[in-house]
């Protein structure tokens, strides 16, 4: 079951913009640093907002390891999804747990 997030329409950074970033600069350059800060805290806000925080975190956690893995960044990506199985296994979300582990073990 997928959940439906709110929009949060003051978003500054869209995906896109920062996939194109790491993309031409890396992950390293300080304006790609910047906008992945800024679309850190608008996920945040977006997550705040809605009824399942914790699910709501998970989610994020997996919307940036897709992100590092949409520009390369395997080991980066790995700890978000590390990140979010650990969150799972905390909230007894088994189903989400094995679906998360099952894609950190197909990165290996």
């Amino acid at each position: 079951m997928k959940e439906n997030f709110p929009v949060f329409n003051n978003e500054r950074v869209n995906e896109q913009k920062l996939i194109d970033s790491f993309k031409a600069k890396g992950a390293k350059d300080p304006e790609t640093q910047k906008l992945l800060i800024e679309w850190t805290i608008d996920q945040e806000k977006l997550a705040e907002l809605t009824n399942d925080y914790a699910l709501a975190q998970i989610n994020l956690n997996l919307k940036r390891a897709h992100l590092y893995l949409a520009v390369g960044e395997i080991e980066a990506a790995k700890e978000c999804l590390s990140d979010a199985s650990i969150q799972a296994w905390n909230e007894y979300r088994d189903e989400l747990y094995d679906k998360i582990v099952s894609e950190i073990n197909d990165l290996s």
